[in-house]
């Protein structure tokens, strides 16, 4: 594999940045060389969700749709007069 990486490396020095078929042989052969394990696909977990419940700040995402400019504020500092 070490083999393989290097080579591939060292391909993005060249000044072009076309292969020659030469090259792409021998990345063939090196790639033929790797193990059945090495050659396989990475597999990864899926780190997105196919839909968000809440948003960032655990808030409903409808609870936006239900907020009117200015009423919030007012809501706000009626919370805070009833609590303090």
């Amino acid at each position: 594999m070490m083999d393989l990486a290097e080579y591939l490396f060292h391909l993005k020095d060249k000044e072009s940045k076309a292969i020659t078929n030469a090259e792409a042989d021998h990345i063939v052969k090196l790639w033929s060389k790797l193990s059945p394990y090495d050659q396989s696909p990475s597999k990864y977990k899926d780190r997105h969700q196919t839909q968000l419940i809440k948003e960032r700040f655990k808030v409903p995402k409808t609870s936006r749709i239900q907020l009117v400019p200015g009423v919030q504020s007012v809501r706000r500092q009626e919370n805070y007069t009833t609590s303090h």
